[in-house]
């Protein structure tokens, strides 16, 4: 990691987990702003949107990402492995544009409906190369709401406009609840999507990490809302796994009082009780039949809750958390197989159980929960390669996800994940080449078959198809990209008005 970086301070690191934002301002040269949106009409008015190919046509936006605040951001957020995904886009909201609908990009972009990880494993960087005020149609947040599948209404999560002077940059969880708003102005606006990913799971602090111990951030959002969730998040960042013990840091007194308002509070008292009884951890065993219930509730910030305060508890809760993964509510077994995954090594003996089960969506559901855990055992590998082979479409999703999280430690997988580069679904062939490139130089074996995927149909399995050939980085993977890149060189002056 480069010691010159700016990287995040814990307090910083608490507000993005939390808030799932951070807002950056960069001291880009003189003029550079300018002279990018100039650019950019040129370019748009002339030539349309670039979209994924803003990036080659218009070189100049590489400064902003190498810029130090964004660089040491994204460092502290993703690791120092860190990749800039191929999806890019140059947002242009012009005058009398409508709003957005509020959405999430994983189910926009990618298709997914029923999967959300709770990790920074990805992130977005929104750029203004302008001043952008309210009446300009600014992109809007929902804070917060990185955690939820669902739009959420409650006042801590109000909409926040992302204005800001040229040159702001505003770091957000993929997983956020965001839209652009109308511009009621006379004046374009753009603002530059970029995502990046993390490329190796954490073993330890990426940023300025002085306290190991969560505490809350000077925010003003209660603990008491998601504290159990965010603690979790913060003990990933820092490298320790499910399996790792740590203390209760709630009154084991207050246990009945929970109890009691689990059942019969209201819905913020309800919220609040299965957050504290999470905090309990393996002392809050006799709730795990309320918070089980809690499960299938209505409410998705308790049923959020609930899931994770299960996980907190341990192995107890282990039975009933495979129960509601076998036959609950897609929302329910959503919420209990995270709470298995939050167990850790003593839940692998179940999910593999489940992996096996006769309802695809089952085994999706344990599949995809198998990769919060990691290579807990010897069986969970061998199990998620013969997953990749499942019939249903999501089962080998999960499954190629899963494998790339687990990363160099899933090499005995590496011939299946360079068969399923030929899979019919793309998704689950970019799962798979993203793997790959998790995997790194132990997925040498895979170089034949990921040079064949250069020339997948799918844009983004032949981008993640060269990430993985230069990061396996063998003469012969090295080869076939700069092969690539005498054929796909972009030269950026090359225009149809002058083609030459």
């Amino acid at each position: 990691m480069d010691s010159r970086l700016p990287l995040l301070d814990d307090e910083a690191m608490r507000q993005f987990l939390v808030n799932g934002y951070l807002t950056l301002q960069t001291d880009m040269p003189e003029g550079f702003n300018e002279r990018l949106c100039e650019r950019l009409d040129a370019t748009i008015e002339a030539e349309g949107n670039w979209g994924n190919n803003i990036l080659p046509r218009i070189p100049e936006i590489r400064q902003i990402f190498r810029h130090p605040a964004i660089d040491g951001a994204l460092t502290s957020l993703l690791g120092p492995n860190y990749i800039m995904h191929p999806h890019r886009y140059p947002h242009r909201n012009v005058p009398g544009s409508a709003a957005q609908a509020l959405h999430k990009d994983l189910t926009h972009y990618s298709g997914d409906k029923d999967i959300q990880h709770h990790r920074t494993r990805w992130a977005m960087v929104f750029y203004y190369p302008h001043d952008v005020t309210a009446e300009m149609g600014p992109t809007s947040i929902l804070p917060g709401t990185q955690f939820y599948q669902e739009e959420s209404h409650d006042p801590d999560n109000a909409e926040r406009l992302l204005c800001g002077k040229a040159g702001t940059a505003t770091v957000v969880n993929f997983d956020i609840w965001h839209r652009a708003t109308a511009n009621r102005s006379p004046q374009r606006r753009y603002m530059l999507k970029f995502i990046f990913a993390r490329m190796e799971e954490p073993s330890g602090p990426s940023w300025r990490a002085e306290n190991p111990e969560w505490l809350p951030p000077r925010n003003g959002v209660s603990p008491d809302k998601h504290e159990v969730v965010w603690r979790s998040v913060w003990n990933w960042h820092h490298g320790r796994g499910a399996d790792t013990p740590e203390a209760a840091s709630a009154d084991v007194s207050a246990l009945a009082e929970n109890l009691r308002l689990l059942n019969a509070g209201s819905v913020s008292e309800r919220r609040q009780a299965a957050n504290r009884l999470g905090l309990l951890g393996p002392m809050a065993e006799a709730a795990i039949p309320a918070l089980a219930a809690a499960l299938r509730d209505a409410d998705e910030p308790l049923r959020l809750n609930a899931g994770y305060a299960l996980g907190a508890i341990g192995a107890a809760a282990i039975p009933a958390l495979r129960e509601e993964v076998r036959i609950g509510t897609e929302e329910s077994r959503r919420h209990a197989a995270c709470g298995l995954s939050l167990i850790g090594k003593a839940a692998v003996p179940a999910l593999l159980s489940l992996a096996e089960e006769e309802d695809w969506r089952v085994r999706s559901a344990a599949v995809d929960a198998l990769s919060e855990i990691g290579p807990a055992t010897p069986e969970v590998v061998p199990a998620l390669d013969r997953a990749l082979g499942d019939p249903a479409d999501w089962v080998r999703r999960h499954a190629a996800d899963a494998l790339g999280t687990i990363g160099k430690n899933a090499g005995a997988a590496v011939p299946a994940l360079a068969r399923t580069l030929m899979d019919a679904q793309p998704y689950v062939r970019i799962n798979a080449a993203t793997a790959l490139a998790k995997i790194g130089p132990e997925a040498e074996e895979a170089v034949p078959a990921l040079i064949a995927a250069l020339d997948d149909p799918d844009r983004y399995t032949r981008a993640f198809a060269a990430i993985a050939l230069r990061r396996i980085g063998t003469p012969a993977a090295q080869e076939a990209l700069l092969d690539l890149l005498e054929t796909a060189r972009w030269c950026p002056i090359t225009t149809i008005a002058k083609p030459y």
